[in-house]
């Protein structure tokens, strides 16, 4: 699979289809790597299963009989855990969409933990750094 082929994102309806589990066309295979191994894949994942859930919840809303307030509470009631307990397999969840993408089993696990140990031995490198100059500045006086 070429990873440095264009990205192209899908449009609205199509987003809202690979949202709800669907498989998006092959043009969009490097978007999809992008969208679940960014540095922002969590929330992009809490997006996808809150419109997952929406359904639900606006169902609650309109079709329990009860005071707005019961109603409201009751789709918070239910819709905070859905997406608390899906956050649980976020994980395997976007493993999954790459493998409906065409890319090999732990392909994200492994590009979200490589960024990850560059981003802390860059943090350590300009940690030690900071020291060092603190010492030197130290050692001026």
């Amino acid at each position: 699979m070429d990873v440095e082929q264009e990205r192209v994102r899908p449009n609205p309806l199509r987003w809202i289809w690979y949202a709800l589990g669907g498989a998006l066309p092959p043009r969009h295979n490097t978007w999809v790597l992008h969208d679940t191994t960014c540095r922002t894949w969590i929330p992009r994942y809490v997006a996808r299963t809150t419109v997952q859930i929406s359904p639900l919840v606006v169902a609650v809303l309109v079709f329990i009989p009860a005071a707005l307030n019961v109603r409201v509470l009751t789709a918070v009631g239910t819709g905070l855990p859905s997406i608390l307990f899906a956050l649980f397999f976020a994980v395997p969840g976007n493993e999954n969409r790459l493998a409906k993408a065409g890319y090999p089993a732990g392909i994200g696990e492994r590009i979200r933990t490589e960024r990850s140990t560059r981003a802390q031995i860059e943090g350590n490198r300009l940690r030690r750094e900071r020291i060092a100059a603190r010492h030197a500045r130290r050692a001026l006086r």
